[in-house]
């Protein structure tokens, strides 16, 4: 049995969405260290290995933001720059690149967000 499992009215549905192929990489973006980061680490499950990447980083340095994503991309939302923040960054995760999406922007400036 692969794939996400969904409780769909009662009723449990496998869903094969991600391929184990598309789940090579994660992303960790932000941040504070004394300062505001805009730092973006790509974690490589097979190997175990962090190390940053400068194209995948965030379009400003901020903390206490949030992240959705699925097999190809996610959204880095929110956070606190001096100020809270609607921003939303979209990390492409085959190209390692961030950009900010001003349209998926959020409704409203905020911090200490979560995401599913």
């Amino acid at each position: 049995m692969s794939g996400i499992h969904q409780l769909v009215l009662g009723y449990a549905v496998i869903t094969d969405v991600f391929y184990k192929s598309q789940l090579t990489k994660g992303f960790f973006s932000g941040g504070y260290a004394g300062t505001y980061l805009a730092t973006a680490d790509r974690t490589t499950y097979s190997t175990e290995t962090t190390a940053a990447v400068s194209g995948a980083n965030l379009s400003q340095d901020r903390y206490g933001l949030a992240a959705a994503g699925n097999a190809d991309r996610a959204f880095f939302c929110g956070g606190y720059t001096g100020t809270n923040v609607a921003t939303a960054d979209r990390t492409t995760y085959s190209t390692e690149t961030t950009a900010a999406v001003s349209g998926a922007n959020l409704s409203n400036a905020r911090r200490q967000l979560t995401a599913a």
